[in-house]
């Protein structure tokens, strides 16, 4: 997602009906041309349709990225999983959109792809892959089993005429371990050590990062003037420091990084100060040398 660069397309008002148009033209031209055989004028009404069907293609594209961005972080699925499933339902969306409902492009296109993530649970890891369609088949076969519960529900996915498979994966439930693990005092106190966070990221920072984190919350909680007379630098340059620190260091605890940077990892807040103050001094050199 970081490196995907879609274009910026805006619709006007009415653009999106014209668009449709177009995109309705050229795909009856080509049905055209499949039957009756190639013509130049139908030729040109083809490429013309795919000129808007592209136009509203990346328009969609940019709707179902917001619509999966924003549900990756309700539910923690990865974004490119969910983008791909977005991107599906966008381009079922530029063929079967009818402008002649009222309603805009974007707000059909939002439509679709959410309902392409609608079934999300699906993309979580170890989870099961059912699908609304897997669900319904359930529901088809328990209808035509009735109140006979003797009956298995295979036979009864064979009478109603679903798919066995189908009926499978739609009666596996998600279960909660949560009640048991409260029960058990070992297993909680194993979950308290999991959710326990040490200092030992801090090894994981870079130099500068890791002495403005320590010296701000970890020794004596100095505030931003005494840290900048120490480095030798302004106020405003340590906050800026703190909060590139503070990102990095939430990077590293969302992560699983195992590497650290390629800074000496036992270096102390001396050190760092030291190499702080000879390159801001080396700057303020070289800033005040001016020429005759």
């Amino acid at each position: 997602m970081e490196n995907l660069n879609i274009p910026l397309v805006w619709l006007a008002d009415g653009e999106d009906v014209a668009l449709a148009r177009c995109v309705e033209a050229g795909l009856y031209a080509q049905h055209l041309i499949d039957t009756r055989g190639d013509d130049d004028l139908l030729r040109r009404v083809v490429e013309e349709g795919t000129k808007a069907m592209e136009i509203l293609w990346w328009v969609g594209l940019r709707v179902g990225g917001k619509v999966a961005a924003r549900l990756a972080i309700n539910t923690g699925v990865s974004q490119e999983e969910l983008f791909q499933q977005a991107a599906l339902g966008v381009a079922t969306a530029v063929r079967s959109y009818d402008h002649a409902r009222g309603f805009r492009y974007t707000t059909f296109v939002h439509h679709v792809a959410a309902q392409a993530l609608s079934d999300v649970d699906q993309l979580r890891v170890c989870a099961p892959g059912s699908t609304r369609g897997d669900r319904r088949a359930v529901r088809l076969a328990e209808r035509a089993r009735g109140d006979d519960l003797e009956i298995p529900l295979e036979e009864a996915a064979s009478a109603a005429g679903v798919s066995v498979s189908s009926v499978a994966r739609g009666t596996i439930r998600n279960v909660s371990f949560d009640p048991e693990a409260a029960a058990d005092e070992t297993a909680q106190d194993g979950f308290d050590k999991v959710m326990r966070t040490g200092l030992g990221f801090l090894e994981l920072l870079s130099t500068r990062h890791r002495a403005v984190l320590q010296a701000r919350y970890l020794s004596s909680s100095k505030t931003f003037d005494e840290i900048a007379a120490e480095f030798r630098v302004s106020s405003t340059t340590v906050m800026r420091w703190e909060r590139s620190a503070i990102r990095e260091a939430r990077a590293v605890l969302d992560s699983d990084r195992t590497v650290s940077p390629s800074v000496s990892r036992g270096q102390p807040i001396a050190a760092a100060s030291s190499a702080s103050q000879a390159r801001s001094t080396g700057r303020t050199a070289r800033g005040g040398r001016k020429g005759p």
